[in-house]
């Protein structure tokens, strides 16, 4: 027995609506922007610098340093002044992480003394406002100077591209080894309050929708990772 045009309509309709909310594990929801993919939202982790005191992630602060230098090629000849200033440092005797395993051994040795530590700027420059990347060094110009700064400004927005690194509250979940997020997306109902649909208890969030300053009403779907 075949379905009728009208049966077959209802079948396939379907509607679409964008996210307009984020909510990471348990924390409090927050405004979808947009602008960072959701995968790239949702499973991005913390890529430090440094852990327990100890400088690590070689790789990272190599590609730092090559790209401080490049930005700053045209500025004056101080390529080596800020290698001596920000250097890579060889393992110490008591570095047994590092000098127990011949590779790591060698990538210290190659780039000790020879090339930049990106990573060590960065933490320079975010360390106190006032601080510039040429302190330390001296026979600057005034006029590299200003270009430096200009440079260093957008070092620091390079990185931040480079690597989204996630706020205090993600949604990773280290006990169950998965990630845990909720999406929202406006219902036809205008304001908050007015759709029948939220189960109880509600949890629907106020985002305001852009460009409109009004709330609207969210339901929200768990989604789960592992």
């Amino acid at each position: 027995m075949g379905m009728s045009d009208q049966a077959c309509s209802d079948a396939l309709r379907a509607s679409w609506r964008p996210r307009v909310g984020y909510r990471p594990g348990e924390h409090d929801a927050e405004p979808f922007v947009g602008d960072v993919p959701l995968e790239a939202l949702v499973e991005r982790r913390p890529v430090p610098l440094a852990r327990g005191g100890r400088e690590i992630a070689l790789d990272v602060r190599l590609v730092m340093g090559r790209q401080w230098l490049r930005m700053t090629a045209g500025i004056g000849d101080h390529a080596d002044d800020f290698v001596a200033r920000y250097p890579v440092d060889p393992p110490a005797p008591g570095d047994a992480d590092r000098l127990a395993h011949p590779e790591a051994w060698r990538a210290y040795a190659a780039a000790a003394g020879r090339l930049m530590d990106g990573g060590k700027l960065r933490d320079h420059l975010t360390a106190a406002a006032g601080n510039r990347a040429y302190d330390g060094i001296a026979g600057i110009a005034p006029a590299d100077q200003s270009r430096l700064d200009e440079q260093a400004a957008r070092f620091l927005a390079w990185y931040d591209r480079l690597i989204a690194q996630p706020p205090a509250r993600d949604a990773w979940t280290p006990e169950r080894l998965e990630y845990r997020f909720a999406c929202a997306a406006p219902t036809r109902y205008g304001r908050r309050g007015d759709c029948k649909q939220c189960p109880a208890p509600r949890r629907s969030v106020p985002v305001t929708s852009a460009g409109r300053g009004r709330p609207l009403c969210l339901l929200e779907r768990l989604d789960q990772f592992v």
